[in-house]
């Protein structure tokens, strides 16, 4: 399944995010006047638009907010989509990514300006558990 590339800004697979969603983060952060929460955010999303298409990236932005909605008990688990399941193995899979997320993550730990239930979530960890097999 994919979308073309056109797709960042729009919601081609009606995951209800509007796209842009990291963007967007950018520009509240920079309202903090904190450069340096700003350049870890910064280098996370730019780290994310190099890996991820951008259809992906919406994918995973949706993706990604459901999954803080169920930390904070604010939404049941849903099925993940095709994309997003693709889009989050990319991400997961990328050291990079993991460093930066870990070190925004903890730049707002410090500034207390994060819930303590999103501390210590490595991106590997927000995978669905494979499916079993007929053998098991």
């Amino acid at each position: 399944m994919s979308a073309p590339a056109s797709s960042y800004g729009k919601d081609p697979f009606g995951t209800g995010v509007q796209a842009g969603a990291f963007r967007r983060g950018i520009e509240v952060l920079r309202n903090l006047n904190d450069p340096e929460l700003l350049d870890a955010y910064t280098r996370y999303v730019e780290r994310l638009e190099t890996i991820l298409a951008p259809y992906e990236l919406n994918a995973f932005a949706a993706f990604y907010q459901r999954q803080r909605r169920r930390i904070t008990h604010q939404s049941a688990d849903t099925a993940m989509l095709e994309v997003e399941e693709s889009a989050l193995r990319k991400v997961a899979s990328d050291a990079e990514v993991q460093q930066l997320y870990d070190r925004y993550l903890n730049l707002l730990a410090r500034r207390g300006l994060i819930d303590s239930k999103y501390e210590h979530t490595p991106l590997s960890e927000l995978m669905p558990a494979p499916a079993p097999t007929a053998a098991e």
